[in-house]
C-alpha cells in the first residue's frame, strides 16, 4: 500500500518532467506556468519534509496498531539532571516510555543510558549531534551519523536500537534513504 501523499509526489514529479520535456522539444512552456508549477512542488516537498506522518519520502512509524492506547517518547537525551526525574516519575506511576538519545550526549552521561535500560524503558536513535540541518545531508551521511550513533549506545548500555526519528522529525529523501540504508525504522509522531 502506498500512502496517497507519495502517490501525490509521483505524479507531480511527473508533471514537472512532461513540463521540461515540452520545454526542451516543443513550445516553451509560459513563465507564469513554469513557476507556478516550481513554488507548487517545492511547497509540496517541504509539506512532506515538516509533516513525516504524511509518508511522502519513505514509510514512516508514528502509530500503533488498533487500540494501544499511548505510547510515550521522550527526545534530546539523555540529561544527568532532567532524565533520572522522568525515569522517577514513570516509575511512581508504573508507566513505561522510549527514549530517542543524541550520541553526543550518551557518551557524556553513559550512566544516564544505563539507568534507562535497568528501568524498563526502550532505547531509540536521534542523531549524534542534533543536527538541524539533518534532512539535507547526504544518504550516506545519515546512514553514517545512525551507525555512530547506535555504536555510541551500544557502549554505553549493550543494546543497539533501530528506531530512528531524525532530529526535528524532518523527513526527506536523503534521509530515508540514509535510514533505509542503515536498516533503522523511521519513528515520527501523532501528538505532541
Amino acid at each position: 500500500f502506498m500512502p496517497p501523499s507519495r502517490i501525490v509526489l509521483i505524479v507531480a514529479t511527473l508533471g514537472g518532467i512532461a513540463l521540461m520535456v515540452r520545454s526542451v522539444w516543443g513550445e516553451p512552456v509560459p513563465l507564469e506556468y513554469a513557476i507556478a508549477a516550481f513554488i507548487g512542488y517545492t511547497a509540496l516537498a517541504t509539506v512532506g519534509v515538516l509533516f513525516p506522518q504524511l509518508e511522502m519520502f519513505g514509510d514512516v512509524l508514528w502509530r500503533g496498531e488498533g487500540d494501544q492506547g499511548v505510547v510515550l517518547i521522550f527526545d534530546d537525551g539523555p540529561h544527568p539532571e532532567h532524565t533520572p526525574k522522568i525515569l522517577d516519575i514513570l516509575e511512581e506511576n508504573n508507566v513505561r516510555a522510549t527514549f530517542f538519545l543524541v550520541g553526543r550526549k550518551v557518551r557524556l552521561h553513559p550512566e544516564v543510558v544505563k539507568q534507562i535500560v535497568e528501568r524498563g524503558h526502550s532505547l531509540g536513535l536521534h542523531g549524534y549531534q542534533h543536527d538541524r540541518l539533518f534532512s539535507w545531508k547526504t544518504p550516506k551521511y545519515v546512514e553514517e551519523d545512525i551507525q555512530r550513533t547506535q555504536k555510541a549506545i551500544e557502549e554505553a548500555c549493550g543494546q543497539r536500537p533501530t528506531l530512528f526519528r531524525p532530529p526535528i522529525g524532518h523527513v526527506s529523501t536523503r534521509t530515508a534513504a540514509g535510514a533505509k540504508k542503515a536498516g533503522v525504522t523511521l519513528v515520527a509522531w501523532s501528538a505532541k
